[in-house]
């Protein structure tokens, strides 16, 4: 056995081992909502879009329930920024770099699952974070926000200034932030921008991080907001995710230390109440949460010894997948249990998961 496949296996083991203590542990998660009762496992369907952090000029195609995976090819040096299916499981639309230089401007191409691809629009500068959904692609660059529409695309339409930018799962709104405050505005630039929130000391869930936080990540969704605040200086390291209800009240959700690993990532189950994030473990490793927005109560539904790197709910919201470490994608139910794993190739990136 080489090296390398004895560290894969070694993984596996432990892994397999963290998992069957899950239960245990998802019992200290504080409030935990009552895992769904004991049936059928989920069936999973639709069509998958990942890719590799490494420029191997791909992305990768997964069909459900098959778990055949195709590989596209992307213009060189590129790893997408922002992805998402105009035609699940045989069109994407993928902001790219046109260069492997980071002040290069991204460009937005057609990514056919025949394997070519072509440029969409004019090229954009500046681009510091990307994100899609909700029918949307936004780009912003802090002096822009930018968005346009998957199904035409390379209409870039400016809503205001941000350094990050979410759209809603309906399409009908941008949310946006400097970092510190946080605006929205409709998608379509028929309205005004309006301010919704801002970090302050007093903050319910955000400790010091009121005083030395960021804003790191928005997600919204359709119990509300959802935001991570990441620390600066005294609390660099540390990070908050806490809910802006419709109402404008906070929901805490959990705080914690980073250990090294990337921040979180936040998900919102389609069309439902709860929210799904990666987080890290205080001895090494992280998990897989779900959290009931309405009470912050939330669950462990998946444990990796090194932790995960991508998230996506299936769109029926009745299952999740995640990248783990050992080059699989890990797909669990909402008790935690798992339904399957199926080799990644090291496509740990996860975009869309389309129907």
């Amino acid at each position: 056995m080489q090296k390398g496949d004895w560290a894969r296996t070694r993984r596996w083991q432990i892994t397999a081992g963290a998992v069957m203590v899950l239960s245990f542990v998802a019992a200290a998660c504080t409030g935990a909502p009552p895992a769904p009762s004991p049936a059928a496992k989920p069936a999973l369907h639709g069509w998958m879009l990942a890719a590799s952090s490494v420029f191997d000029g791909r992305v990768s195609l997964l069909t459900l329930p098959s778990g055949r995976v195709r590989s596209a090819s992307l213009p060189p040096n590129a790893i997408p920024v922002a992805a998402a299916w105009a035609s699940p499981g045989s069109v994407a639309l993928a902001l790219l770099p046109t260069g492997s230089d980071a002040r290069s401007p991204d460009r937005l191409y057609r990514v056919n699952a025949g394997g070519t691809t072509q440029p969409v629009g004019r090229t954009l500068l500046g681009v510091r974070q990307a994100s899609a959904g909700g029918g949307l692609i936004t780009a912003a660059t802090c002096r822009d926000v930018l968005v346009t529409a998957v199904a035409d695309p390379g209409r870039w339409r400016s809503l205001g200034a941000g350094c990050l930018a979410a759209p809603a799962p309906d399409g009908t709104s941008v949310t946006f932030s400097d970092g510190s405050t946080v605006w929205t505005a409709p998608a379509d630039g028929s309205g005004p921008v309006r301010r919704l929130w801002a970090i302050e000391p007093s903050t319910p869930g955000l400790g010091e991080l009121g005083r030395h936080g960021t804003i790191g990540a928005l997600a919204p969704g359709p119990q509300g907001l959802a935001i991570r605040v990441d620390g600066t200086g005294p609390s660099s390291g540390a990070f908050a995710i806490v809910v802006l209800r419709p109402d404008g009240s906070v929901q805490p959700i959990t705080a914690g230390s980073l250990g090294g690993q990337s921040p979180p990532e936040l998900a919102w189950q389609p069309g439902g109440r709860l929210l799904a994030f990666n987080a890290p473990l205080l001895d090494g490793g992280g998990t897989v949460q779900v959290a009931d927005a309405t009470t912050g109560a939330r669950r462990i539904v998946a444990i990796d010894p090194q932790g995960f790197s991508g998230l996506l709910w299936s769109p029926s919201g009745a299952a999740l997948v995640a990248s783990g470490s050992d080059d699989h994608w890990l797909f669990v139910d909402l008790a935690g249990d798992w339904i399957t794993r199926i080799p990644s190739g090291g496509a740990f990136l996860l975009y869309d998961w389309g129907a």
